[in-house]
């Protein structure tokens, strides 16, 4: 039985830093389509001798793919895969022992 719980915990431990990597990553991803991107409004505002059209596409283009809200302090994803990652476990474990 203590088998069981060491291997669940060692299985959330590899969940949550594969969770923490995707949402590093996804908030990486997000701050530099935010720095990259140009004020729509000041460019239509300033001359059109001065208006760059590459920078008006690029803040036009498509919002990064994101986990949208997600902050690495929230963990209901992270329980939740732990739990069925414990589910999981106890079932084989049932099943073969």
């Amino acid at each position: 039985m203590k088998l069981i719980w060491i291997l669940s915990i060692i299985s959330a431990l590899i969940i949550y830093a594969i969770y923490l990597y995707f949402v590093k990553k996804s908030n990486h991803e997000l701050e530099q389509w935010e720095k990259s991107n140009l004020n729509l409004d000041d460019a239509l505002n300033s001359s059109k001798s001065n208006l760059n059209l590459d920078n008006i596409t690029k803040s036009t283009e498509s919002y990064p793919k994101t986990f949208a809200g997600i902050k690495a302090s929230n963990l209901p994803m992270f329980i939740f895969l732990w739990l069925i990652v414990l589910m999981v476990t106890k079932l084989i474990f049932i099943k073969f022992y």
